[in-house]
């Protein structure tokens, strides 16, 4: 897959690197890593949400001068509309975490008048590097685990003789660095990814050329975005590393499968679709690749086929963290909810720690009018201390199904402390605004272009599309919104029932150019049910609950 232009001139800038790349910053007795988001004191990591460590850093920017609270809402807070007293209720947040008092500060001084500064000026240190950010990547997920097993497998069977003695005389090689990266990289942990990054670029600076190296650091700096929460520019490197293994190694379907979960990452489903696509092509059992493409074929719309890859690879179900949770999707989205919810229980109680599995269950909850068990099952999981920005805005959204608009402001609010830069958190805030008619046009026209500037350059995901005609929506601009609804189809949009309960969609209800599109996406549900029901590759019980009569099975 070759990228556009408009992708190619982003990729010119990721290529040169960032100045504080591999630098920290010793504050006291902290370390503060801004490249890879990390701090930690005497080699223990402090775990910050996205927003605390953006005031910190902000802080250690300006040090030892002090901070005003509008310029750490311009700097932290990137523009969003926020009180003096959010800024306080962050600051105390982030002075806990640290352990300081702010009555007998160590850390962070705040000057009356004058904002809040750092006691201690902070000195560059080249410190290690790791992750410490949360953001889910799906398909990153499924395949990187596959991937870095042959990669770890192979390595003494294709280190040369030489490179062996190297090792063994105690001089690390290149193929040290990567079987030690990808050892890290396998285990999914917001410290091992920055470990396995820095890994991965000795070993490049070792061998430039060195395909697992490459495409390692492709898929490491792919899952820091996806999984951590990473800058998102990273995957714009990661896109750029895969590409480069392609052009030099064409038939190296590790290289087509890093550049689909780079493109992926990016929301460019269509291009990742024909990535993975291609990988297969060269290795058609590749179990990551099979789940993978499966996943993205849901979000496509593309049912049947998603439904077909993901049995294929079920006998390797223990390998594959998501699916149960994709199957039961997919299952939710073709009408065989009795079937699907076993499945979401099951993914939800044994992956604690899963937001998509809590995510999940709780708009099938919704969609299916069981508002009090949806709102529990997100709020034990922010109780086990899953914090993403997921789970704060499907609150959200409960809690406008239930007309509390001041409730919903407030989760909204909430999603955008735990991840500032996620759009959807970014957008909520100003759909409450225009909810209530205080958004003024400027605002509205200024968002709208950002959210189809992002879809123009890639972002083909379908709920980027659904924002967009929610903000129109709210806004009263009515003939807008359905234009961008009629987007939903093509993009892959199909779960329709959600659709017609969508808050700021009911003034639309009635319109024939919404029914039309209701009624098309039901059309397509109704024929791939068909398909699914005729198909002899499917297995009935996992269609239905209970057995049912030999006769249905051809219906």
């Amino acid at each position: 897959m070759v990228a556009d232009s408009s992708k190619s001139s982003r990729l010119n800038v990721m290529q040169q690197k960032n100045p504080e790349s591999g630098i920290g910053w010793q504050i006291d007795d902290l370390l503060l890593e801004p490249d890879i988001r990390q701090l930690s004191r005497n080699g223990q990591l402090i775990r910050l949400p996205a927003l605390s460590f953006e005031v910190l850093r902000v802080l250690a920017t300006s040090a030892p001068e002090p901070v005003s609270v509008q310029a750490l809402i311009d700097a932290a807070w990137q523009g969003a509309v926020v009180s003096d007293e959010t800024v306080t209720q962050r600051i105390k947040l982030l002075r806990q975490a640290l352990g300081d008092d702010g009555r007998n500060p160590q850390y962070i001084e705040a000057v009356r008048g004058r904002g809040y500064r750092l006691l201690s000026v902070p000195v560059k240190h080249a410190g290690n590097r790791h992750s410490n950010h949360f953001k889910a990547g799906l398909v990153t997920v499924i395949l990187l685990a596959l991937v870095i097993g042959v990669f770890s497998a192979r390595y003494f069977s294709s280190q040369p003789p030489s490179e062996l003695a190297n090792s063994v005389a105690g001089s690390a090689t290149a193929q040290d660095y990567i079987q030690q990266a990808n050892e890290y990289l396998s285990r999914h942990q917001q410290l091992d990814n920055g470990l396995a990054i820095n890994l991965f670029r000795q070993a490049i600076d070792l061998q430039p050329d060195n395909p697992r190296a490459v495409t390692g650091l492709s898929q490491a700096l792919t899952q820091s975005v996806t999984k951590f929460n990473a800058d998102q520019q990273r995957l714009y490197e990661a896109q750029a590393l895969a590409e480069q293994i392609i052009a030099n190694h064409p038939q190296l379907y590790n290289g087509w499968l890093a550049l689909a979960a780079s493109l992926d990452g990016q929301g460019a489903v269509v291009p990742a679709i024909e990535a993975y696509q291609q990988a297969l092509s060269i290795s058609p059992q590749h179990i990551g690749a099979k789940a993978s493409l499966g996943y993205l074929y849901q979000v496509h719309g593309e049912l049947v086929k998603a439904l077909r890859l993901n049995l294929e690879v079920f006998g390797s179900a223990d390998q594959l963290h998501y699916w149960y949770l994709q199957v039961a999707q997919i299952l939710y989205l073709l009408g065989f909810d009795p079937a699907a919810e076993p499945l979401l229980e099951r993914t939800d109680e044994l992956q604690p720690d899963n937001v998509f599995a809590a995510e999940n269950r709780a708009r099938f909850l919704l969609v299916n009018r069981r508002f009090e068990e949806a709102e529990q099952v997100l709020n034990n999981a922010v109780q086990r201390g899953v914090m993403r920005s997921e789970l704060w805005l499907e609150l959200g959204l409960l809690d406008l199904l239930r007309d509390d608009l001041p409730a919903a402001e407030l989760r909204f609010d909430q999603a955008l402390q735990v991840e500032p830069e996620n759009g959807q958190a970014q957008a909520w805030p100003l759909i409450i605004k225009a909810m209530r008619g205080q958004l003024d046009e400027s605002q509205y026209q200024h968002k709208i272009n950002v959210m189809q500037m992002d879809i123009q350059a890639g972002d083909s995901w379908p709920s980027s599309y659904l924002q967009v005609a929610s903000l129109q929506a709210a806004y009263g601009d009515h003939s807008a919104a359905l234009d961008t609804i009629e987007q939903l189809y093509p993009a892959g949009f199909r779960d329709h029932r959600m659709l017609m309960l969508w808050p700021t969609f009911a003034a639309l209800l009635s319109d024939e150019r919404f029914q039309s599109e209701i009624a098309r996406m039901q059309q397509d549900i109704a024929q791939q049910r068909d398909a699914v029901l005729r198909a002899d590759w499917v297995p009935r019980e996992l269609l239905f609950a209970q057995p049912v009569p030999p006769a249905t099975h051809n219906q």
